[in-house]
């Protein structure tokens, strides 16, 4: 987990840097890699808890979007939630960005 610590705060310092405001809430897209029946399994699941599918990312990977506000323990948290729920459903966490 160190490793994602690292880069999520670097990811974090350059946003901040761009100018993203700290606390401001963003759509924060959440990436899996994997099977596709696991995929929709956990999408399903995702989309209960009120995240969305975005569809015009790519064919190769889900990408599930919800809004966040900007913080770091904030999404060391969700980055964390992520990488299990990925464990759990079987597929590949690959990551998070600010979506477009």
């Amino acid at each position: 987990m160190s490793d994602k610590i690292n880069i999520t705060r670097g990811i974090f310092e350059r946003l901040i840097s761009s100018g993203a405001t700290i606390g401001n809430e963003y759509p924060i897209e959440f990436a899996f890699a994997g099977d596709w029946a696991r995929l929709s399994k956990l999408e399903t699941f995702l989309e209960k808890k009120g995240y969305r599918r975005d569809r015009s990312q790519t064919d190769q990977m889900l990408i599930m979007v919800g809004s966040f506000q900007l913080k770091l323990d904030s999404l060391l948290s969700l980055i964390e939630e992520m990488t299990q729920l990925a464990n759990e459903f079987g597929v590949t966490y690959d990551g998070w960005s600010i979506a477009p």
